[in-house]
């Protein structure tokens, strides 16, 4: 069934750029010891181990910095094109420090073993460099390095000490991948870690923080929980992240419960490390965001499908709720088989029955619909609707959505013009039908940046790159965007060129052939 268009796409304008509260991942804490919980083989490698705790007893804070751009386009509805102009929006820095622990570890053997395990003496000058380097709890040891212990720990009948050392490095490594944004890669070293002690806590409080850096709050809530059934206890890190995951996934009373835990108490308490102060501060920004959220959920109806929730900002009305799910539900399986993908949580849907809309999204008042990267919410106006919903309104749930898919897949990184012309494309528009002869020869030769160039131009980018390199190198782009936390890099890892260059050469053959 055709869907008619809300209005012609060429005078589709992006909203100007506005301050949006960005959503801060949880503060960590962490604890180093012993990872088989008893003593540790004495060899030249205790003192990896005894660094290993003594570092983060000291406090080691390691500040990812995630620069997001944001995709909080509303959908556009017809208006003149011309009065503005399109701009980058700005990257927002996001911290997550690493707190210190307060537990007391374990004392190391009094005095090493002579040497044995069958290794040479090239190997053990290796480890003894290995554990000097570890010394260092800035330091971060390279693959090769890595490898070599791996093999190491192999020949020597999985020695406890160097499995220590092996571990240390492990989390090193996850260090390193987490503040480069390189999620994937600190996943694989996690998961490196389980095979080692499958048991270890302190891999889930990595695994939480990479989970809610890369804003997948099902797998937050999955790590916080695993790491509280085997540590036995819950802490100040883990219980705000199990908070904020559980909020964004409008889990609104079980996350204000969280924030009621003991843990908590420490906020109140007087005064306290830097990395405290912060969590509690968002803890309680939170606290109150929630319970302004829950006043204002009171007695409202929740519509919900397997795949999304719908919740009424204003008077519920029915019809539209169940047309809204599905055609929601219709084109999550059609989006679902373009990107190989489905998102990890439910996506929340935020139907505005009131003129309030506007005021509370900052959206402009030509704005049909909106996304945003922050709280993964779809925010749709539909005061004045019908009883049920119009067709017309079918493209802006499909173009809302596919930004949900492209930030699920990118983390959030996929560039503004590119997240445009993909979710323009999965509306079904092509800039040769949307554009007569003489529009097409106007945009080519005027070298236009009033917006309706800027979004017409984003199309021609997005539909180019999938008929020349195909959806799954278009999908492989947006995954390869979350492994290296950077734009340029998924295009070089991808295509072999930066993003800008591949840009310039689309737009010149666009040119030269329409002009």
């Amino acid at each position: 069934m055709g869907t008619p268009r809300v209005a012609p796409p060429s005078l589709r304008l992006p909203p100007p750029p506005r301050s949006s509260r960005a959503v801060t991942p949880p503060t960590v804490t962490h604890s180093r010891g012993n990872p088989e919980g008893g003593d540790v083989h004495a060899s030249p490698l205790v003192a990896v181990a005894k660094v290993g705790v003594a570092a983060t007893v000291v406090g080691i804070a390691f500040f990812l910095l995630i620069n997001r751009a944001p995709t909080d386009e509303p959908k556009k509805v017809g208006v003149a094109a011309g009065a503005a102009t399109a701009r980058p929006e700005a990257r927002r820095p996001i911290e997550i420090p690493l707190a210190p622990t307060t537990r007391t570890p374990e004392p190391p053997p009094a005095a090493p073993p002579p040497r044995g395990n069958g290794l040479s003496d090239d190997d053990w000058r290796f480890l003894e460099e290995f554990s000097k380097l570890l010394m260092n709890p800035l330091a971060r040891p390279t693959d090769p390095q890595i490898t070599r212990v791996e093999a190491i720990f192999r020949q020597a009948g999985e020695d406890l000490s160097i499995k220590a050392a092996l571990m240390e490095g492990y989390f090193r490594k996850s260090h390193e991948a987490i503040s480069g944004r390189r999620f994937s890669e600190a996943t694989s070293a996690l998961e490196r870690l389980k095979t080692l002690n499958p048991q270890e806590p302190r891999i889930y409080e990595f695994e939480t923080m990479v989970r809610a850096g890369a804003d997948d709050w099902s797998g937050t809530e999955a790590s916080g929980r695993k790491y509280e059934s085997l540590a036995g206890e819950s802490n100040l890190g883990i219980s705000y992240a199990l908070a904020l995951a559980l909020a964004r996934l409008d889990r609104t009373a079980e996350a204000l419960s969280v924030l009621g835990r003991p843990a908590f108490e420490v906020c109140s308490a007087g005064p306290a490390a830097a990395a405290v102060m912060t969590t509690c501060q968002q803890a309680s920004a939170l606290r109150t965001e929630l319970n302004a959220t829950k006043a204002a959920e009171a007695g409202k109806e929740l519509f919900e499908s397997e795949r999304f929730h719908v919740r009424f900002d204003g008077e519920t009305q029915q019809g539209v709720a169940r047309d809204v799910l599905f055609v929601l539900d219709r084109a999550y399986v059609r989006l679902a088989g373009i990107y190989n993908h489905r998102p990890a949580t439910k996506i929340p849907v935020v139907l505005h029955s009131g003129e309030d809309y506007y005021t509370k999204t900052g959206a402009p008042r030509w704005s049909g619909g909106q996304y945003s990267s922050h709280d993964g919410r779809i925010q749709i106006p539909v005061r004045g609707l019908p009883s049920s919903l119009p067709r017309e309104m079918e493209n802006t749930l499909v173009h809302e959505l596919s930004h949900a898919f492209a930030a699920s897949m990118s983390s959030g990184l996929t560039p503004k013009d590119l997240n445009e012309g993909l979710a323009q494309y999965m509306e079904g528009l092509r800039f040769e039908t949307i554009l007569s002869p003489r529009e097409l020869k106007v945009l080519a030769t005027e070298r236009r940046t009033d917006v309706m160039s800027f979004y017409m131009l984003s199309l021609i980018i997005a539909q180019q790159l999938v008929v020349s390199r195909g959806q799954s190198s278009i999908n492989d782009l947006l995954l390869a965007m979350r492994e290296t936390g950077s734009v340029d890099g998924a295009f070089q890892k991808v295509f072999g060129k930066a993003y800008e260059a591949m840009k310039r050469d689309i737009l010149e053959i666009f040119w030269r052939r329409y002009s």
